[in-house]
């Protein structure tokens, strides 16, 4: 840059040399130099440096001189360096290169300029090097370098870089992985080069975030082995270098939850012991603890500690309901819990009614059979209740269970039998019957009810007076006089003078009568009404048996009960026109006994009321009886000499016949035209 050759043609011949003369900028030509003859070249070494330099050349010959021949000017400037560019080794190094396009420099001096300052020089290289590396560049700062060549004290114009953004690179991809409860795995991704290495901060609930730890350059994972148990976690890492360092990436709020374990299920292994099994992925805990609240009542705690993942709670009472709750622990941390009640299902409690019909005989015991059909294999039956619609009638706690029970007081109806056990899980089974009381074939229930007894038509002895008012229970009577056919059967033989099956017994006393009643109560399982013997046999109108009407309810019977207001005569009818009908009297038996049941019948359906055979009835004689006797359900005085007979006979006329007609027999006495019929009481 400071040497130029100038180079010319000789057109002389003979001429002593050559002068050269320089012009530098604006100044005048100046004697540079003198050549001899015939040399055409001179190198001037100390051309003016960024200057405009102009030549001329002429030849010379003692003082005579020959016209000059002059140069361009010439523009001497030290040309810029080219194609700068800059390449981040790392973050603390900028390696610079550029082009040189100069020649004959001493070198090239390299500037900084950081932020808002000015450039500073910042090294000096060497003629024709073209490179130079920055090993302390300012970390985050903006930083730009200028280049440029230099001869002495002179240099060429700079090229500069742009503005290079020195900033610390943070690191990316941030993520975390739960070892276990108290341990948490973090990785990242490194974006910087040649940095110290990463800092580690973590955050725990609604503190700030401190310092956890410190890894070298390069290294893009950390396991934080001591995680805050059941805490909100967060941790941010960044690249430090010295005492500078990136910008930080953190994670996510991390819930590190001790999580309940789940899927808890039982198995009952036998009537005392319950195993409970869960899942639960492992998770570093310690092991797993039971706690247990059994009927409502207050936690048991930590009850069961295991290391397994299921637990037997030995001792229970397979009756009671049990709630459990299970979780995990680590030291003194425990996980949720994990909650669920258990109550032992038993297997359903089948049972049946054994032997029972679907209709029964009124007044008397229907025995009712319970079979166990099927029952869980941990219960036993405690207990098993017998009701009749819904009414309570017994309760058996013993095997076999059964109840006899006495139907007396029930009217003919439907009733629903149940029967209910229950276990000792409290479990029910229960069936259910439908049966029906029925009257006796041959019978008819009575409602209670009062009537006017007596002589209506004052028309008969004054024995039948006065008329009063009575009130009876409900009984059953049968529809038909005693036949010799059952009479028979029960007795064994037949007095009988007008003989047939049908035909009513006759020729019984009253006390035939009474015995006949206890023996075919006892032939049906029935209890006896009738106890003692002669004059002092008495009747339990209690009892379920049968016995003979009194008076006042064969009378009721004849007046067609509830019926009595047609205030007829006779039993059905009115007039003696419509008597022969109803009745076998004198005017119309031929004499003799008839089957019974070839009349009509009364109002209620009972036949021969009226004649065929005088009826026994259980009552004492007593002239005045009518005047002294009670309203409700009388039967008769308490002694006497004779008993009652009503409703005339074969071979008595229309008179005798009347409803309201008396007639004393001494109990011994066995006419031909006596006979009986059948009642049994219904108790209430």
């Amino acid at each position: 840059m400071d040497s130029f050759t100038l180079e010319w043609e000789d057109e002389s011949i003979g001429e002593q040399g050559f002068k050269i003369e320089r012009k530098v900028g604006e100044d005048s030509y100046q004697l540079l130099s003198t050549v001899g003859e015939n040399i055409t070249t001179f190198t001037d070494e100390e051309a003016g440096v960024n200057e405009t330099v102009q030549y001329k050349v002429y030849t010379y010959s003692g003082d005579y001189y020959s016209l000059p021949v002059e140069s361009t000017v010439i523009s001497n400037t030290i040309p810029a360096p080219t194609n700068l560019n800059f390449e981040q080794i790392n973050i603390h190094t900028i390696k610079l290169t550029w082009s040189d396009q100069s020649l004959g420099e001493d070198g090239f001096k390299i500037e900084k300029k950081v932020g808002e300052d000015n450039y500073q020089l910042l090294s000096t290289v060497e003629e024709n090097i073209t490179t130079f590396t920055d090993e302390d560049a300012n970390i985050n700062e903006s930083i730009q370098y200028r280049v440029y060549a230099y001869l002495g004290n002179e240099s060429s114009d700079s090229i500069q870089t742009t503005i290079i953004e020195n900033t610390f690179p943070a690191p990316t991809n941030l993520s975390f992985e739960q070892i276990n409860i108290h341990t948490i795995k973090l990785t990242w991704s490194d974006q910087s080069l040649g940095e110290d290495g990463f800092k580690i901060e973590k955050k725990v609930g609604n503190g700030n975030f401190e310092l956890l730890d410190t890894v070298g350059e390069n290294i893009t994972t950390f396991t934080d082995e001591d995680a805050n148990i059941n805490e909100s976690i967060q941790y941010r890492v960044y690249a430090y270098l010295g005492n500078e360092s990136s910008a930080s990436i953190q994670t996510t709020i991390i819930e590190n939850s001790f999580s309940a374990p789940t899927n808890l299920n039982f198995q009952q292994l036998d009537i005392t012991t319950i195993k409970l099994n869960w899942e639960y992925t492992s998770f570093g805990e310690t092991g797993f603890k039971i706690d247990r609240k059994v009927e409502g009542g207050s936690w048991e705690t930590a009850v069961g500690v295991t290391t397994e993942t299921s637990w037997s709670d030995e001792g229970m009472d397979i009756t009671k309901s049990y709630e459990y709750r299970v979780y995990a622990y680590y030291g003194e941390f425990n996980s949720e819990y994990l909650v669920e009640n258990y109550q032992y299902q038993p297997q359903n409690l089948e049972i049946e009614l054994t032997n029972i019909n679907s209709s029964y005989i009124l007044n008397t015991y229907i025995d009712i059979d319970v079979n166990i059909i099927s029952h869980d294999q941990y219960s036993s039956v405690e207990s098993v209740k017998f009701y009749v619609d819904d009414n309570l009638l017994y309760t058996d706690d013993t095997e076999p269970y059964s109840y006899s029970w006495n139907s007396v007081g029930f009217e003919p109806n439907q009733y629903t039998i149940k029967v209910v056990a229950i276990d000792n899980f409290g479990t029910s089974g229960e069936d259910t019957h439908q049966i029906s009381l029925v009257v006796p074939d041959g019978f008819l229930f009575l409602e209670g009810g009062t009537f006017p007894m007596g002589d209506h038509f004052n028309e008969g002895s004054p024995r039948e007076l006065p008329v009063h008012d009575v009130t009876l229970s409900p009984f059953i009577i049968g529809k038909y006089e005693v036949t010799q056919g059952l009479y028979e059967e029960v007795m064994g033989s037949n007095p009988s003078y007008s003989v047939g099956e049908n035909r009513p017994v006759e020729q019984v006393s009253w006390y035939d009568a009474v015995e006949s009643c206890n023996k075919l109560s006892e032939m049906e399982g029935l209890e006896k009404c009738y106890s003692g013997s002669g004059s002092n046999i008495t009747c339990d109108f209690s009892k379920n048996g049968y016995r003979l009407a009194t008076e006042a309810e064969w009378e009721y019977v004849a007046r067609g009960g509830t019926n009595h207001t047609d205030n007829f005569r006779y039993s059905g009818c009115h007039e003696e026109s419509e008597l022969g009908d109803y009745a076998w009297y004198d005017a119309n038996s031929n004499n003799e006994t008839h089957e019974v049941g070839t009349k009509l019948p009364n109002q209620l359906g009972v036949y021969d009321m009226s004649g065929n055979v005088y009826e026994w009835c259980w009552d004492w004689y007593d002239y005045n009886y009518y005047s002294i006797s009670p309203s409700e359900n009388p039967t008769g005085p308490g002694s006497g000499s004779y008993r009652i007979c009503r409703g005339g006979s074969w071979y008595r006329d229309a008179n005798n016949s009347r409803i309201a007609n008396r007639v004393p027999f001494k109990p011994v006495n066995s006419g031909k035209s006596l006979g009986f019929r059948l009642v049994r009481s219904f108790s209430d």
